[in-house]
């Protein structure tokens, strides 16, 4: 149970670096939305995947299931993310 409550959507362990996006689709599926930022300088598509939390009501804080995750991919791999928490209340 402890697993499920930490780990994002039921997989084994956070994405790393370099996690590429057909990992991610494997995992998690499709983001519930996809923002385009365009290209590197060597031509590599950058794109920003949103998932937003399961269930954003809880009175707590639960991590994956509360917050909002964005997926900051260049080239297919992941290379930043980062976490929003729920807004107070």
């Amino acid at each position: 149970m402890q697993e499920a409550l930490t780990h994002p959507f039921g997989t084994g362990a956070p994405f790393t670096l370099g996690t590429t996006t057909e990992k991610v689709l494997l995992d998690w599926g499709p983001p519930a939305a996809k923002v385009p930022h365009g290209v590197d300088e060597l031509g590599n598509i950058r794109e920003e995947w949103i998932y937003h939390g399961m269930l954003p009501g809880l009175p707590i804080d639960q991590e994956y299931i509360s917050r909002t995750h964005h997926l900051y991919f260049e080239g297919g791999q992941l290379v930043r993310s980062k976490e929003e928490a729920p807004p107070p209340g």
